[in-house]
């Protein structure tokens, strides 16, 4: 995905914040996120800055409040202090003066992981039954893109060594999503070939997961190639 920003949406490498792995712990959430002093709020020019967040990891829901967490390497899943809340992610976005926000989460927060043939649980004392978390309102200007819907599993894709969601997002991405061929990839056209693509693989699986689009702005343009 690093490379797929830099080459099909023409980010700068400058402007690519990375990590992976142990070194996506929660201090780095805020650091980057953090609307007054984070490293985005330090390079967005208002009105014209166009922003892209890209998470492929472990989700969580708060079995008590159904809220929402991104799993940080350092985080517990039985403990949500730990992790980090989506609608503080949403929110901090909406502090910044961005044009345009986008989304992608690959990702579910349901309590269960799916490797391979098999879904695992995350949370102790789930019992096997998947969570659906909260709903979030988001600001107009942003767009989110997710991997699965409710309580469903979002499923590996091992022979691609990718997650369903971000391989067909990636192929979306260079053009196969371009519905009506005219050389523009726009979010209503890559959701609904990865939507498509996704449920067709994951019932090969013998799993359901329906990937899902929020926000209004529909038709903004993601790629033109």
């Amino acid at each position: 995905m690093r490379t797929y920003f830099a080459n099909r949406l023409g980010i700068e490498e400058q402007n690519i914040y990375f990590r992976t792995d142990g070194d996506a712990t929660q201090g780095e959430f805020h650091k980057v996120f953090d609307p007054i002093q984070g490293w985005l709020a330090k390079r967005v020019t208002p009105g014209k800055t166009e922003i892209f967040v890209y998470y492929v990891g472990h989700g969580t829901p708060d079995m008590r409040t159904g809220d929402s967490y991104l799993m940080p390497a350092d985080s517990d899943p039985n403990y949500p202090a730990t992790s980090y809340r989506l609608d503080e992610l949403y929110r901090s976005l909406e502090q910044l003066p961005a044009r345009q926000m986008t989304v992608m989460l690959d990702a579910c927060f349901s309590g269960r992981v799916g490797r391979g043939n098999r879904v695992e649980m995350l949370l102790e004392g789930a019992r096997g039954i998947g969570i659906s978390p909260r709903r979030i309102e988001i600001d107009d200007r942003i767009v989110v893109l997710t991997a699965s819907a409710g309580n469903q599993v979002s499923s590996s894709y091992p022979e691609k060594s990718h997650g369903l969601f971000t391989y067909f997002l990636m192929r979306g991405l260079r053009g196969e999503s371009d519905a009506n061929n005219d050389r523009v990839v726009t979010v209503q056209e890559l959701h609904e070939y990865v939507k498509k693509q996704v449920m067709t693989q994951a019932g090969r699986l013998d799993r359901e997961q329906t990937p899902e689009l929020h926000g209004a702005d529909l038709r903004r343009v993601l790629v033109r190639y």
